[in-house]
């Protein structure tokens, strides 16, 4: 099994083989301006630098697509790490069990990333709907990208959003600070690897749906 991780890691080269998670990582790190091999990133102007240096997104002005689409692929990453790895009995959804397992976010900031993934992915916005299909009463967020330094991965807001589409209120405004946010995600990354090395990263699938699941032939 030991292989198969190395492989989804990047650790163990494949010729015929690419992992889908290392796709998603490296992707994200490429549409953020970050170092594509190492997640690393001098300060938010240099991310900003490096995207917009790209002819096509300079030329189009697709900076905030490509931001947008980043956190997207660095939030299908973490899907990818808990679907993969975790924690006998950890009965948790696959991103909320990499969250759990991997940073020490709250359980708030937890539910709000979890959010965010929903509203990205599914609608690529930045506010949740009102409430679930079936009625049921669910947390409600809009989200703001900060894109300074010293802004935080996640802030929760000061009073909980009403679900008032008309409310601007920005204390009601749930806070993704771009740069800290990328952050995080390379450190639960890295947690994944120091895990690894311990031998303390257990795989949730068996190698053959791993292999039809988190990996493409090339």
């Amino acid at each position: 099994m030991n292989n198969i991780i190395d492989i989804l890691l990047g650790l163990e080269k494949d010729e015929n083989r690419k992992s889908c998670l290392m796709m998603a990582i490296r992707n994200a790190r490429h549409l953020t301006g970050r170092d594509v091999e190492t997640g690393e990133a001098k300060d938010m102007n240099t991310m900003r630098t490096n995207v917009n240096m790209r002819d096509e997104v300079f030329d189009n002005c697709l900076e905030d697509e490509s931001f947008f689409a980043g956190i997207v692929m660095y939030l299908i990453a973490l899907d990818s790490i808990g679907c993969l790895f975790g924690k006998k009995g950890n009965k948790k959804n696959s991103i909320k069990r990499a969250l759990d397992q991997f940073s020490s976010l709250s359980d708030g900031e937890i539910s709000a990333l979890v959010d965010l993934r929903n509203t990205l992915a599914h609608n690529f916005g930045l506010a949740t709907e009102k409430e679930h299909n079936n009625g049921n009463k669910k947390s409600k967020h809009k989200y703001t990208l900060a894109f300074s330094d010293d802004a935080e991965a996640i802030k929760l807001p000061e009073t909980e959003w009403d679900g008032v589409f008309t409310n601007k209120d920005s204390s009601s405004s749930t806070v993704i600070g771009v740069k800290s946010f990328c952050n995080l995600v390379e450190s639960i990354i890295a947690n994944v690897y120091e895990c690894h090395r311990n031998g303390d990263l257990e795989m949730r699938v068996d190698e053959d749906e791993a292999k039809a699941r988190f990996t493409v032939l090339s």
